[in-house]
Parts: structure tokens; sequence; C-alpha cells
């Protein structure tokens, strides 16, 4: 597979997550720069995308698992990720109304 290919195969991962945080009334946005680096991490021309599922699970899924638990991130906020200096950064945001019935629909 190729970087392209990896580059959908992100967008196909973050979407069924957030339709698993959709239930809690949950959004999440990886920006562009976010995904680049998972692609990045998670490239092994010899394994596929097994090694991308895994990045996936270990930049973003855990960590906003730890900050669901912690109360960081609760029911009606839009978590946009981004790379500051490197490093992933969690941005928890209050989302608008609106934006909470469209992630209820997602």
């Amino acid at each position: 597979l190729g970087k392209e290919h990896m580059k959908a195969i992100v967008d196909l991962l973050i979407d069924r997550l957030r339709k698993r945080l959709a239930h809690r009334k949950i959004d999440i946005e990886l920006t562009q720069a976010v995904k680049e680096f998972l692609v990045e991490v998670g490239f092994d021309p010899q394994y596929g995308a097994r090694p991308l599922r895994r990045a996936v699970q270990k930049y973003i899924e855990n960590p906003l698992a730890q900050l669901i638990l912690k109360g960081e991130v609760r029911p009606g906020h839009k978590v946009v990720v981004e790379m500051e200096e490197g490093q992933i950064r969690f941005k928890p945001q209050e989302m608008l109304e609106e934006e909470v019935l469209e992630a209820e629909v997602v």
C-alpha cells in the first residue's frame, strides 16, 4: 500500500472512532499534520495497514480514553487533535448545539 492509501485508511479509522464517540455526544477532528504523522509512524510496506491501526490506537484512542476518564473530555465536547512542536495535542472544546446534533447523526 502507498501512503495515499494509508491516508484513506486513517480517515476510515477515525470515522469509526467518531461513530463510537457519537454515542457519548463527543466529536473528534484531526488536523492534516496529525494524519500525516500517523501515516509516517504507521507506514510499513511489509505489514500493510496493521501498524497504522496500532498507531491510531496508541496516539489517538488511548490518550483520548484517558482524557475521558479524567473528565477533561465530556459529552458535548469536540476534541481537535493538532501537532504542536512535534507533539500531538488534544484540545477539547464545547460544541455548539447544532454540532452536538450533527455528531449524534454520524
